[in-house]
């Protein structure tokens, strides 16, 4: 029997009443998260939408409108680093959802009263966070806690975040540990000519070097001081940057000063130039904080070197596993990471393809926007009741 169209309605009316509706909030909404925000709409039992502001900040590109199924939009106002967002409260206030995913910065003074709404409405709250750098005490501990605390869960990116929370005392059942991912894009962009340029770098050579926004924090200069260090021994090695930055110029300089093969290229983004960067690439080598780029090498194949200060490091420092998917240096230490580039360097030579799959498999077990997306459902699924509000 065909069905009607007041029958097609109410199912479709029980099938949207069934599923979990999420809002997630941001400030605004990164590209390098399309990854794990389409995961998220993918799953079965939830409904998804993105609350954010279309701004983008420090030249980070963000996702268009086209590229989610659902979007509310927010606008953000700042106030030197405090930040309000205009309609989150009002979101968390109208009780269209069954939780609310934020993200977990003390300095969004909206997230403060949007989160006690929401908890005044019986509605989950979720941080969406790196947590605990480091410990610490004063006054930066008691509003990070007391922040915190405004959450049923903390989404973290890493084990080391958990376990500092532990020791400031956070309780161990409202923390779950995520991971983290992240996305190029599938061709929108017109690369050509950074393409171009990545095929007219030297063959015969091996290059280290790292796809990144060339930022102080990052330490890249010691990079450079470790290849002149290298070069030294008559092994001839170049360093490739993809990105932009205020770094540039002054690593243009330093290279240039120490005679480095230093090969500068503005920012990539589509699948089809990072796969080229990384076919070029030996090593990945970011001597400080080198967050989302050591998932992208690894998920390419490509090892990943950083310095050895897991309190300065961010969590996807974690999928460095030393001796198989990377190796760390001391801290600062400008020999040090020479020898452990070298030494990645013959292993490259000897091992690469055992090298890469370790490198690979790193990643499918824990860094991929399935992995991350299903263990925020699995933090959602334990705070709610089964199925979503009436």
């Amino acid at each position: 029997m065909t069905d009607t169209p007041w029958i097609r309605k109410r199912q479709e009316t029980d099938e949207r009443i069934s599923k979990i509706r999420v809002l997630v909030t941001y400030p605004f909404l990164p590209h390098y998260r399309l990854g794990v925000f389409r995961a998220l709409e993918d799953l079965a039992d939830f409904d998804f939408e993105f609350a954010a502001d279309e701004e983008s900040v420090a030249g980070i590109l963000i996702i268009d409108h086209h590229e989610l199924k659902k979007r509310a939009h927010l606008r953000n106002v700042r106030l030197g680093r405090i930040l309000w967002q205009i309609g989150a409260v009002s979101e968390a206030a109208r009780r269209r959802h069954d939780a609310y995913i934020y993200v977990g910065d003390a300095s969004i003074t909206s997230t403060w009263i949007a989160a006690v709404i929401a908890r005044v409405n019986k509605r989950p709250v979720l941080f969406w966070t790196i947590g605990w750098h480091r410990p610490e005490t004063g006054a930066k501990r008691v509003i990070r806690l007391t922040f915190y605390r405004l959450a049923d869960r903390l989404l973290l990116y890493g084990h080391i975040g958990r376990q500092i929370g532990l020791g400031c005392g956070y309780p161990e059942r409202k923390m779950s540990v995520i991971g983290n991912s992240v996305t190029s894009l599938s061709g929108d962009v017109n690369e050509t000519s950074g393409i171009e340029s990545i095929s007219q770098l030297p063959r015969g050579r091996a290059m280290v070097g790292a796809v990144i926004r060339l930022t102080p924090q990052k330490r890249l200069d010691l990079l450079i001081q470790a290849v002149a260090v290298i070069s030294r021994s008559h092994r001839p090695v170049s360093v490739l940057l993809v990105g932009d930055g205020p770094e540039k110029e002054r690593l243009r300089r330093l290279a240039t000063t120490l005679g480095v093969d230093l090969h500068l290229i503005g920012p990539l983004y589509t699948d089809e130039a990072i796969a080229s960067v990384y076919r070029h690439m030996s090593v990945t080598v970011v001597p400080a904080a080198i967050g989302l780029t050591a998932i992208q090498s690894l998920s390419h194949g490509v090892p990943v070197i950083s310095d050895d200060d897991r309190y300065a490091q961010m969590p996807e420092w974690e999928a460095i596993i030393e001796g198989v998917t990377g190796g760390t240096y001391r801290s600062g230490d400008v020999s040090s990471l020479a020898t452990t580039i070298t030494s990645w360097l013959d292993r490259m030579e000897s091992e690469a393809a055992d090298v890469r799959s370790d490198c690979r498999r790193e990643v499918d077990a824990r860094w991929t926007p399935q992995a991350q997306a299903g263990r925020i459902a699995a933090a959602l699924l334990e705070l709610l009741p089964t199925g979503g509000s009436r």
